[in-house]
């Protein structure tokens, strides 16, 4: 059951990616400590795109979750360069893009959500030969969104029935 099948990220990456076409239905599981800094696709970095799903990312798939346990799952959006913005994180535990979710008889409970820190602006001149004119500094990026502390859908279809979801944290 959930409290005796424990699959544990151990903070190094979300726990499934879920592809196209693929049906797939979890039962009786807890998935712990997931951490995603990236949007799961082949080659891609957390400086290259947004991260999405702690636990679980769902891309033109369907996933139901039935008597599931998702604690302390993250996604963390990396922080901007110099004067670049932030970049964005969706989905604390899961994210559902162009596809499908049912959550049933489930808890999503203490999940992370955090878009990056805008980048430092670029730092002003001093004046050159004699001229004490100088050159203003540029500002610094935007902080990145940081949408769907428990759960984020873009395009997909989504039910939570007889499901908690709790203590989940956006910033």
């Amino acid at each position: 059951g959930a409290g005796v099948t424990i699959i544990d990220g151990n903070s190094l990456d979300r726990v499934f990616h879920i592809g196209d076409g693929v049906q797939v239905v979890i039962r009786n599981l807890t998935i712990v400590n997931g951490l995603a800094v990236d949007d799961g696709f082949p080659g891609s970095t957390a400086f290259d795109r947004t991260a999405s799903g702690g636990a679980i990312l769902v891309s033109r798939g369907s996933l139901e979750l039935d008597g599931v346990v998702l604690i302390e799952n993250q996604a963390i959006g990396a922080e901007g360069d110099r004067g670049r913005d932030g970049r964005r994180a969706f989905g604390g535990a899961v994210a559902v893009y162009d596809g499908s979710l049912t959550v049933r008889d489930s808890r999503i409970e203490n999940s992370l959500l955090k878009g990056g820190s805008g980048g430092q602006g670029r730092e002003g001149q001093h004046g050159t030969g004699g001229s004490p004119d100088g050159e203003n500094g540029e500002d610094g990026g935007q902080g990145g969104d940081a949408l769907g502390g428990a759960i984020y859908g873009n395009n997909s279809d989504i039910v939570v029935e007889n499901s908690s979801l709790s203590s989940n944290t956006v910033i």
